[in-house]
């Protein structure tokens, strides 16, 4: 699991980055549906409360770190500048710090502007880091994380 959350350097390959999303996904999934449960319980019928909002914010923050790992990697993969898994990661911080703060999007134009970068910048991440295949060969990150995976030929 260090592997796959807590590590900076290197390139990983799509299939990798796609199983790493799909468990932070999934973690999200859980730590949300638990705080929408627990949230239900204490306070039916009352929507969702503030603590429910700094507990989303918390798991937001909690998974960060693991993003970012999974996005630098990636980008590195790509032999992308370090700012754009940065920019990625941060996005979604400042996504869920403005719901902290009760905003909506359509709240002023700062937030529709802002919902609309965010928007955009999801689109970016998902077709060029899920879907791209990233430099041929070695580059200044590391090897082939494909080329290394593929079995020798005979």
């Amino acid at each position: 699991m260090k592997f796959y959350f807590l590590t900076f350097d290197g390139r990983i390959g799509r299939r990798t980055y796609w199983i790493g999303a799909a468990l932070l996904l999934l973690a999200a999934l859980v730590a949300m549906f638990s705080i929408g449960v627990a949230e239900g319980v204490l306070t039916p019928g009352q929507g969702a409360s503030r603590w429910g909002t700094i507990g989303i914010f918390l798991v937001t923050l909690v998974l960060m770190l693991p993003s970012y790992s999974l996005a630098i990697r990636r980008t590195n993969d790509l032999d992308y500048p370090a700012w754009t898994a940065w920019a990625i990661t941060g996005l979604s911080v400042v996504d869920s710090a403005r719901s902290l703060g009760g905003w909506g999007y359509a709240d002023n134009s700062l937030t529709i502007i802002f919902g609309m970068l965010f928007a955009l910048a999801f689109i970016w991440a998902l077709v060029v880091l899920g879907f791209k295949r990233g430099t041929v060969g070695a580059n200044r990150h590391g090897p082939d994380p494909v080329a290394d995976a593929a079995p020798a030929a005979a």
